[in-house]
């Protein structure tokens, strides 16, 4: 018996890891079937690799054409401050590929996962609850990032790694160099990855007020009406009012003068203008309230057992609700919950310390519960599956990526073969492209998106616009753009490609009817026909007219 229970605990001690690990390949899967299928998009994926392509080649600082077009802005600086690229440049140079940018989300995850592992080991002092931990956090809807690369998402380890060196300072009373420099240092990273990262610290910050009080909300704040109780208060939680005032001042600082100084309107973009207005509507009061009730569902049952514990991850929560008249913020399984996500599982994991007591039943009973809870709303509603078919989840399920996959697989390798001979082409043929083919011809400064999400759109004299038929909806609306340009100024030097028909000619097949065998006959041929393409731009270029 003795054995047995020895053998069940080695096993239950190392599965944590097996599972981060099939969790980490299954999210990288994905990332990589959606970019296959030329299911990313200018918006971001496109926009961070022509970044980082511009910078590492000196042909601009972050220069990107969509925000260019969208914005008239020279530097993504002017847009949101995320100087954590810089730390990307190299690894670009070296790798100039977007699928370098989609392979650090899982990476980020898998780190993200195994630090709070090590901090809900000491927060739950022990292992034997390693399984349900991970479970909890893989099992989340919010975990499941797809939507392209954003460097925000890089925030999620660090905010959990935050976490962990001041639960040792604060809570297990370690105030070694270390743990001190590891806080200092993690949060100028924090800082560095979006100008709303601030919010995490102050999240941080409210979070170990509550765990080290043990007296009620009600008590904390009455106390802190007087002058005296407010001093006493301060010097009783330096570490964590410091992360309160910093996290404030970085949202203040980074929002209203860092990157309107970069800005040539001297405004933050999105609180100002067309755009801004889009972010601050009222509208969408549906997808707001179902983000509400998915957030609540999965994490409610750890979190109302301390309902002191709902106050920390309700702080980026309210940020997403009141941006959320944009439809992705509210999203599930977009990067606009990198604080949400992290902030809601070590309050969950505070909430359950709480539970602990002489008797492990209750402790184990909520855990039980909420892991009952926490895998009917990832069938319902996570992307991997999405079993409910709920409309505000991004993306596809993984069975539906694979089936199309099986399908498109020959024409998307044929694609992949046959674009990048555009490089070749002289960049004063600028390549305006429909958006979900710009993060394949991203590195070179003169490749434009048709239209951006917002509206704007572009077209030049001297340009090769690239569709692909074979995905309607993106085709339908570039084609509008271009046909109304075409019509109402004066190009004499454009000339317009559609994927699909150029392989359609070149095999005999439809791509969108029959899998297509990706022969080197078929590539040699869709290539020839492309170059062909470039010929002709580069054998009539002329004085550039016309723009976004």
């Amino acid at each position: 018996m003795w054995r047995r229970d020895a053998f069940y605990k080695a096993i239950t001690a190392r599965l944590w890891i097996i599972l981060l690990v099939v969790y980490a390949f299954e999210l990288w899967l994905r990332l990589m079937i959606r970019h296959w299928l030329f299911l990313t998009g200018a918006f971001d994926l496109g926009l961070f690799s022509q970044s980082l392509w511009t910078t590492a080649h000196s042909e601009g600082l972050l220069f990107n054409t969509p925000e260019f077009i969208e914005l008239g802005v020279k530097s993504h600086m002017e847009v949101h401050f995320q100087p954590i690229l810089f730390i990307l440049v190299p690894l670009y140079y070296l790798y100039s590929r977007p699928e370098l940018l989609l392979t650090l989300v899982p990476i980020a995850m898998f780190v993200a996962g195994v630090i709070f592992y090590l901090f809900s080991r000491d927060a739950l002092e022990g292992i034997e609850h390693s399984v349900y931990v991970i479970l909890f956090f893989i099992l989340c809807p919010f975990a499941w990032i797809t939507d392209d690369f954003h460097p925000s998402v890089l925030a999620v380890p660090v905010i959990f790694a935050i976490v962990y060196f001041a639960h040792r300072i604060l809570v297990m009373g370690d105030s070694s160099p270390s743990n001190k420099l590891g806080v200092i240092l993690l949060s100028i990273l924090l800082l560095s990855t979006k100008e709303d990262a601030g919010i995490a610290l102050v999240s941080i910050g409210v979070l170990f007020i509550l765990v080290r009080e043990r007296r009620s909300l009600w008590s904390i704040l009455r106390n802190m009406a007087s002058i005296k109780g407010l001093r006493e208060f301060c010097m009783a939680h330096q570490l964590e009012v410091t992360f309160i005032l910093v996290g404030i001042t970085s949202v203040i600082v980074e929002t209203f003068v860092l990157v309107p100084m970069f800005n040539p309107t001297g405004h933050y973009p999105f609180l100002s203008g067309d755009v801004g207005k889009i972010y601050l509507d009222l509208d969408s009061f549906y997808l707001r309230a179902i983000y509400i009730v998915v957030w609540l569902g999965y994490f409610g049952i750890p979190l109302l057992k301390n309902p002191r514990f709902l106050i920390p991850p309700l702080i980026p929560l309210a940020e997403i609700i009141v941006m959320g008249s944009w439809s992705p913020v509210v999203a599930i399984g977009t990067h606009y919950s990198y604080i949400l996500l992290p902030m809601s599982l070590v309050s969950s994991i505070y909430a359950l310390r709480a539970l602990r007591s002489s008797e492990n039943s209750p402790l184990l009973k909520t855990m039980r519960f909420s892991l009952g809870m926490a895998m009917m709303i990832f069938l319902l509603v996570a992307p991997p599956i999405n079993f409910s078919e709920y409309i505000g989840v991004w993306g596809t399920s993984s069975y539906t990526l694979s089936s199309v996959w099986d399908v498109w697989d020959g024409y998307m390798e044929i694609l992949d073969e046959s674009l990048p001979v555009f490089y070749e082409a002289d960049r004063r043929c600028a390549l305006v492209v429909q958006g979900n083919i710009f993060p394949r011809l991203a590195n070179r400064n003169t490749t434009y998106v048709v239209r951006t999400v917002f509206g704007n759109s572009y077209l030049q004299n001297n340009s090769i616009v690239i569709v692909d038929s074979l995905y309607g909806r993106l085709f339908n609306s570039s084609m509008k753009v271009i046909n109304g340009r075409l019509q109402n100024g004066s190009y004499s030097n454009v000339q317009v490609i559609d994927l699909r028909q150029v392989v359609y000619r070149c095999s005999g097949q439809d791509p969108a009817m029959t899998p297509i065998r990706p022969e080197d006959s078929v590539v040699k041929c869709v290539t020839e026909t492309f170059k062909h393409y470039i010929h002709r731009c580069e054998s009539q270029l002329t004085e550039v007219s016309g723009n976004g």
